[in-house]
Parts: C-alpha cells; structure tokens; sequence
C-alpha cells in the first residue's frame, strides 16, 4: 500500500446537557442489545460471536502463555478444524481469559469440540462460540473479494484476511483508495450480511521482501550453528541470502532412498531470485568462514502461495557419532548477548488468531508478536500472495534476509507454524507486520502442484527408519528356533538344529532403528557328514530396519560385528573357516506380529548373502579348494525365528515388541 494516514474517529462534540444524556441512553440500550444478543443454530440457543479484542495491545492473564503452549503442543486448533469439518467456525485466542475459543455453528460441531478437547484434556480452556459463518464460507467469500478487488491487489492497495473473532472477511484498504470507492465496497459489504469488515491501513504500500551451544551469538546476515542445518541460520546461493527453514522428509518414505532423503525449506521467491530449480545453496558452519555445500534447490512456488525446496545433498555428511541422524530437527533460538542451543523441533501446529508467534531469521534474530489475521491475500514484490497469517511485531521489526525462516509458537517454541514470506515495507526494508505461510498450505501446495509429498522432520521420526519398540524398559528379546540355521560356503554348509538369540534394549537408545542381538548355535552337522561348531566368540547380529515392504513387514540390513581380534569360528572335522566384522549384508526379513498373545512379538528370517569370510585350515577330506579369504558366504534360516519380549528381572513377565513406522 502506499502512504497512508490512520482513519481516525472524531471527537465528541460538546453538546447541551439534554444531548448528552441521550447519548449516554442511547449508547447504554445498544450496549445491551449487544450484550443480550442471541442467535438460533440448529434448534440451539446461543450468544452471537463478537470481536473479543481488538487491535489495541491486549491485557494478557498470567495463564495465557501456559494455555498457548497446551494449544500448540497438542495441535488443539489443528484437530478442532478436522473433527468439525464443514461445520468449522475457526479458532482464536483471548489472551486475557487464557481461552481458545472455537466457532461453531450446530449443536453437533459444538459435540465434536467438546469431545475433541476432552480427549485432550483441555475442555477447561475451549470456549465454544456459536457463529453466523463457516470458515469454509469466509473463505469463499474471500475469494469472491479478491476477485472483486483484482486491481486493488496489482497496485498493492489492498489486503484481505480472515478474522476468526470477528467471524468475518477483514479486508484492509489503502488510503490512496478513493473515498467513492470505499464507500461503494462498504456498501457492497454491508448488503452482503456482515460477512466483511472493511478498514483503512495506518502503515505504507504492502510489500515484500527482496530478497551446543551449538549457535553463535546472533550476527545479522552471518548466523550460524552446529551442525550446520538449523532452521533461522544463513543460506546463500551466492547471489541470494535467506533463511533457513524447517526440514523436512518425504512423507512417503517406503524404499532406502526415500528414508534417507531430506530437504530443506525456505520462501519460493528466494529460489525464484537466485536462478530457480538447480542452484546450489550453502551454510556456515558455527566458527567458520568457509560456505559449505547444503544442496541444490529442487521446486518452488513464488504466487499464488510462497514456498521452495532445496534437497539436502548428502544428509549422512552432517551427522557426528554421537547424534548418527543425518540431519537434526531443530530451530535457532537466537540471542545478541550469548551462544544458545537450537530447539528441538517435536510437533506441527495450525496457527491461532490472538496467539503468539515467532520468528528465527537470519536477518532480525528472534521476532515475536499476536498473530492478527489468517488466510491474509496480500501483494508482496507484485506477486498476489494467499493463504498468509499476518503478525503484528508490536515494538520490533523484521525485514529482508529472514523470508523462508520458520514461525513458532511463543509459549511451545518446539511447535513449528510456517516459514516467513514478507513483511509490510516501510521503506527501510523491514517493518512491523510480518507474514508466513503455514505449514499446512506449504505441505499442501507442495503436494499437489509439485507433486512432492513431504512431512516435517521432527524428533519423533528423526531416525528416518521403521524402529523396534518395547512396551517398556527395559525389555529382554528372547527366541529360539529348532528350524535349521545355514552357514554356506564353498564347500557346502554348516547346519544348526538348535539355535537361540538374545537382546536387550533401552528407553532413549541412540538409534531405535538398530537392533543388536547375539546369537549362539548348537547341534550343527557340516553337510558332507562330519560333526561341526559355531563359535560366536562375543560376536553379535546388528539389523539396522531400512525398509518398510507392507504392512506389518520390514526389511533390515545386518551388520556382524566382532570384539577386537575375534571372530565366527565354523569348525567341520579338517576344515576351519572364520567370519569377521563386516557391515550391510541384505537381507533379514522382520514381521511385526500383531496376533500374537499374550503379548505382540515379532518373527524374523536371515537370507543374508555376500559374506565374506577367511579359510583358515583346509585339511584331509576337507571340500575346500585351499586356504585364503573368500567371498560368496551365506546365513540362512529354514523359517521364520520368533522373538519375544520379557523382563530383564521377571522372565515370566511378558513385554510387548514391535517394529513401527516410518
């Protein structure tokens, strides 16, 4: 928008006494209309939904960032709009009740939010307001102003937006509007029922940017962290700098690809002005001066949404020993004073009008301010832009350089909201009002125009992988098999009729995609006639799950793994071979068995081939061709193994196992 000046309302002009008291009377009997007002929905009496604030700064209950934290942890508005459906009123936030109310428009969607919040746990902080209009039929009726304004958006005169509290399409005029113009729409708006309010903008044309302790302290336009990959820190493609956002995975991740894959998100128009698809981008490292290679970006939007991808290009790069996933969910906490430590990202949230939320930019550190409007259409750098929640900083600003940094909740900074796409210039390259687009929309868009499902990366499914499972810690895994276990090589096989295998697992295992179990054999034959042994020597099976083949079924890759200077010894009359450490022998099949009483189990089946292994004695009668390493070794079970959870200390006491996701 350009320049404008506040509609201001005007004094009260002294009047006679008489005047007055009419005026007083007046003001006193609409007071009460209001007050007493009712609405019947769906055979339901209820009061009509009004504004619960306005845009004057809000008086907060000291309860208020508590509640906002419950709202965001458990996604309460996110699962509100799901249950509720068609019959959805929206959400927002009185900060000075501490309260999220939902609107509703039936006596069942009333139900549902109830129940919804009970399940939860939070029916003491839902409010239930009965509403004229649906979220779906503001939308609509958005859509059809939008249009209506199409030459407005072009000259960047105008910004719509949705206000839940007012339940109502808020759509916010320039004051470069002419008089006749407004009037007309005002009037338009009023025919139409009280589903627009219309307002003149106090602030300049509308537009957009150009565009462990593990994080420094804050440097504008050189933040950093370690590892590298922090929502909120530096990227570059030389020519363009942004903000990093949330990463994120395929949300269909059923080969050993896709569990791998992760990408990157920031703003559309930052890959739109750095080149597009195939540029490569870079990060700092914490310390360093030396731009390391993140990735190329691989699709964006830049209008009528504003959301861009950039794959990271080799995630197992940023991984340490001490934290082996490739890269972490998390997002910078920045501080001017001090190094901090990124936070954790845990969940997802819907955005909630009266809430508060914050950025992490790389431009303007840690901005937090109301979020004001959702679903804002609004005209950034001559790009109409929907689907936009728009933030009022209050008393700080953001500005170019933080586009594609992500939002989170105020009171749950683990709670991602969206990525940063513009603020309302004024004239300096920042201002107050900020917007985003949420991670919904982001997914959304993504999806289908680009067909590129993705989820975000949190710290649930950090580990990429399916994962075994205990139902509590810890847990003993116990099997045994009378099925006959193979040891092939070439000179024929070495067959166990009795064979048992035994693990331990704990809570907060570095990696529950890994299952580390030791094996031991007995009753073994070698199949050209002779008695035979198969020593473990300490050594143990490491099945690392990487695929997920159907339901209930998985595949692991198996790791032998050896103490020091040990190994597997197989001893068959003459002949003596051994087995060392070696990694990524495919496949054993793992079937996550949801029949099995009293308590789940899971069956596993070793077909593992390409093992290498060493001669060590070819003695008299003895089919191998000579001493020496070999390759082309292979373990096989017969059938499938079961094993059980129990434990450690009750062997009789039953625990439940499984293999989950991704």
């Amino acid at each position: 928008m350009q320049s404008v000046e506040t509609r201001s309302s005007h004094a009260l002009v002294a009047a006679p006494a008489e005047a007055r008291r009419l005026f007083i009377l007046a003001a006193a009997i609409a007071l009460v209309a209001v007050t007493f007002a009712y609405l019947q929905v769906d055979g339901s009496v209820g009061r009509i939904a009004t504004p619960t604030r306005g845009d004057e700064a809000t008086v907060r209950s000291p309860q208020a960032a508590d509640v906002e934290a419950a709202i965001a942890r458990s996604d309460l508005a996110g699962k509100l709009g799901d249950a509720l459906g068609s019959n959805f009123g929206g959400v927002w936030f009185d900060a000075a009740t501490a309260r999220l109310h939902v609107g509703v428009t039936s006596s069942s969607s009333r139900r549902n939010a109830e129940a919804v919040a009970a399940q939860l746990g939070l029916s003491e902080v839902l409010v239930e307001a009965p509403v004229r209009f649906t979220q779906a039929q503001l939308e609509a009726t958005q859509a059809r102003w939008n249009r209506r304004l199409a030459d407005l958006f072009e000259n960047g005169q105008v910004q719509t937006g949705l206000r839940p509290d007012r339940n109502a399409v808020a759509v916010e005029l320039a004051a470069a509007v002419p008089s006749s113009r407004r009037a007309h729409l005002e009037s338009v708006a009023a025919a139409e029922g009280g589903e627009v309010s219309i307002d003149v903008s106090p602030r300049p044309r509308f537009k957009g940017e150009q565009a462990l302790m593990r994080c420094e302290k804050f440097f504008p336009l050189a933040a950093k962290c370690d590892p590298t990959i922090v929502g909120g820190v530096t990227i570059s493609s030389g020519s363009k700098s942004c903000s990093a956002g949330p990463t994120v995975l395929l949300s269909n991740r059923a080969n050993k690809e896709a569990a791998t894959a992760t990408f990157l998100l920031t703003a559309g128009h930052c890959i739109a002005k750095a080149g597009g698809n195939g540029v490569a981008w870079f990060a700092y490292k914490k310390g360093s001066t030396t731009a390391e290679y993140i990735g190329d970006s691989v699709t964006h939007i830049n209008g009528p949404t504003d959301e861009g991808v950039i794959e990271v290009n080799n995630p197992g790069k940023w991984a340490t020993a001490d934290d082996p996933t490739p890269v972490v969910p998390a997002v910078a906490a920045w501080d001017l004073s001090k190094e901090t430590d990124p936070t954790t990202v845990l969940s997802k949230a819907e955005p909630v009008v009266g809430a508060r939320s914050c950025l992490s930019g790389q431009r303007s550190g840690k901005r937090c301010g109301e979020i004001t409007a959702e679903k804002v259409t609004d005209t950034f750098s001559g790009v109409k832009t929907e689907e936009l929640v728009k933030v009022d900083l209050e008393k700080t600003k953001a500005g170019e350089g933080d586009s594609g940094g992500p939002w989170a909740a105020e009171a749950a900074p683990s709670a991602v909201e969206g990525i940063m796409v513009g603020v309302d210039d004024e004239g300096s390259g920042e201002g107050r009002y900020a917007y985003y687009q949420p991670l919904a929309i982001v997914f959304e868009k993504l999806e289908k125009e680009r067909l590129m499902p993705l989820e975000l990366l949190k710290q649930e499914n950090e580990f990429r992988h399916p994962k075994v499972k205990a139902g509590s810690y810890p847990a003993t895994i116990q099997g045994s098999s009378t099925a006959s276990q193979k040891f092939s090589t070439e000179a024929g096989s070495v067959e166990c009729k009795v064979s048992s295998f035994h693990a331990l697992v704990s809570e907060g295992e570095k990696d529950p995609s890994k299952l580390t179990v030791t094996p031991e054999y007995k009753e073994c034959k070698a199949t050209f006639g002779v008695a035979a042994t198969v020593a473990m020597e300490g050594c143990t099976y490491v099945f690392h799950m990487v695929e997920k083949v159907s339901t209930d079924n998985y595949h692991a890759d198996t790791d032998i793994s050896c103490p020091a200077g040990q190994s597997i010894k197989i001893t068959a009359g003459t002949c003596k071979a051994e087995i060392k450490s070696q990694t990524a022998r495919e496949t054993t099949d793992f079937v996550d068995d949801t029949e099995a009483t009293p308590k789940k189990d899971v069956t596993m089946r070793p077909t593992l081939s390409g093992i290498a292994y060493t001669v060590t004695q070819d003695g008299v009668l003895c089919p191998f061709n000579g001493t020496g390493e070999k390759t082309g070794g292979a373990y096989t079970s017969a059938e499938n193994i079961t094993l059980a959870g129990q434990s450690p200390g009750e062997p009789t006491q039953k625990i439940a196992i499984e293999v989950t996701g991704p």
